[in-house]
């Protein structure tokens, strides 16, 4: 039985009864939402036994909720103004295809007044790196300040994905993006969803626009994936609250993600040599030996690396290669500055990131201990201060490699993948896709 705001649209059955559903999964009408979605929504949607749990988690802890009016806009999508348990004002989004099945559907709050938001363009990056580096993440007196002038070019390294962005009076303010990966499990692809990008300009925080981004990522991109990843800080507290306080906690993986930072300065350590297409069978042997069995890693043959390698030559090559007899190492010179400020005290930064490495053995992995020792003092050269890798609790390399590291920096991992056990197989992060 629909409310009567709802009754009055006059929806088709089975319409009806499954907008009551849709709402039960969101929390905004009582009862216990659908056990098995496989019969509500369409077939735009991958993985629906992925997304719609996960709306529950994060909304139903917000009721109880208040309908206030409902409508039907030109495309026939439903829309329903709600209040949640605090006041504050929430819209529904539901669209339903030609079979009557749930295409499109996402809760938040209104976007701003005067606000445009549309799909990132080229042109953007530019502005977007600026908006960046002027909205610092404060907490309290302590900063950090991130600048990524090649920001286009890590866009165009990945699979693919979607940023949008919002615009007030012929400038951005905010923007989020959500990057792509496909997978084989099985045989079968598996699409995956990263939350990479969240910026919003400190004059224009606490008006919504994270929640508007997430709407366009559930209406356009989240019933296209089969499952959705995201990493935080161990230290940040509020979002940690959040996830608990949503039951979203059981999606947070206990093995930690490693960002190691090595120090670069010039100087007389030299190995390895700089790679060549010809070398693309190696360096695909050299992954597999070091990573397979891994979660999250697809075994590689040559032409996936020359595809990797190809896909942006001026960021990323054969060039940036360095190759020894078991093991080789891939770095991108992409010109990030950090600027960190803790307890009075702030320091700067200026990165290159380890996009790819691999080794075989343990004769692999004393070469790749030296290949790193290049690495950094040619990023050195560069102009770079810090060298970052990326790896993972459990992983065979992460203990030689963290003792070799400047500092760490530790992240958690949310996903609706299911974490492997504790005695499992560690993860392998990869730094285009955190």
């Amino acid at each position: 039985m629909l409310p009567p705001e709802l009754s009055a649209l006059n929806l088709s059955e089975p319409v009806g009864s499954r907008l009551a559903d849709v709402l039960r999964i969101l929390g905004v009408l009582p009862g216990e939402p659908l056990a098995d979605a496989s019969d509500l929504v369409g077939a735009n949607w991958r993985n629906p036994q992925a997304a719609l749990p996960f709306l529950t988690a994060m909304f139903a802890p917000r009721g109880p909720f208040a309908i206030l009016s409902a409508s039907r806009d030109a495309e026939g999508v439903i829309n329903i103004d709600v209040t949640d348990k605090k006041q504050h004002a929430l819209l529904v989004r539901a669209g339903f295809d030609d079979k009557d099945r749930v295409r499109l559907l996402s809760i938040s709050r209104p976007p701003p007044e005067g606000v445009e938001i549309r799909p990132v363009r080229e042109e953007d990056y530019p502005l977007l790196a600026e908006l960046e580096r002027e909205s610092p993440i404060e907490t309290g007196a302590d900063s950090y300040r991130l600048y990524r002038p090649n920001l286009a070019q890590l866009v165009a390294l990945q699979d693919g994905g979607n940023t949008w962005v919002a615009w007030r009076r012929a400038r951005p303010v905010a923007f989020r993006g959500f990057a792509l990966k496909t997978l084989h499990v099985g045989g079968q692809p598996l699409r995956l969803s990263l939350s990479q990008f969240a910026v919003v300009h400190p004059q224009e925080r606490g008006h919504g626009f994270m929640n508007v981004f997430m709407r366009q990522h559930r209406e356009e991109l989240a019933p296209n994936v089969d499952h959705f990843l995201a990493h935080f800080d161990e230290g940040n507290s509020a979002v940690i609250a959040t996830l608990v306080g949503a039951g979203g906690q059981r999606l947070v993986w206990r093995r930690k993600v490693k960002m190691l930072h090595f120090k670069c300065a010039p100087s007389s350590a030299d190995f390895g040599a700089i790679g060549t297409r010809n070398d693309a069978g190696r360096i695909a042997e050299s992954l597999n030996a070091a990573h397979a069995g891994k979660v999250l890693f697809d075994r590689q043959d040559a032409a996936s690396v020359e595809a990797k390698l190809s896909r942006v030559p001026q960021a990323y090559s054969f060039q940036n290669v360095l190759m020894s007899e078991h093991a080789f190492m891939g770095v991108w010179l992409s010109g990030e500055q950090i600027e960190d400020t803790k307890n009075g005290v702030t320091s700067r930064r200026r990165l290159a990131t380890v996009l790819d490495y691999g080794f075989d053995g343990d004769e692999g992995l004393e070469e790749l201990l030296r290949l790193l020792a290049a690495w950094c003092a040619r990023c050195g050269e560069a102009g770079a201060t810090h060298l970052v890798l990326y790896t993972n609790d459990g992983a065979r390399e992460a203990e030689p490699l963290i003792a070799q590291a400047a500092y760490v920096d530790s992240f958690l991992m949310q996903s609706s993948l299911p974490e492997p056990p504790a005695n499992g197989p560690p993860a392998l992060t990869d730094p285009l896709f955190i």
